[in-house]
């Protein structure tokens, strides 16, 4: 699960970084999917947000997590996992 966060919060500052240079929001979410693909994480949502008032773009990832029952965690289910970045608008 951490793993998966932390990939999550990768793929979010990567498609920031690629919005914040001037790339579209189809592109950006390209290159998001494209960092979540090489870790074999299959996205729930990958939203791209922006320039918004103070010229940031922003990037939320989110991903369908299932806890197996009898692990670490007391419950079984599924958890929504999310990372986020935003980044100043430089294009």
């Amino acid at each position: 699960m951490l793993m998966q966060t932390n990939v999550l919060t990768q793929a979010a500052r990567e498609g920031a970084r690629a919005a914040a240079v001037g790339a579209d929001s189809t592109s950006a979410a390209a290159r998001a999917e494209d960092v979540l693909q090489a870790a074999g994480i299959t996205p729930a949502s990958i939203e791209v947000a922006g320039p918004d008032v103070d010229k940031m773009m922003s990037v939320v990832v989110t991903c369908n997590f299932q806890v197996i029952p009898g692990t670490l965690l007391p419950f079984s289910g599924v958890l929504v996992l999310r990372g986020a970045s935003a980044m100043r608008f430089e294009g």
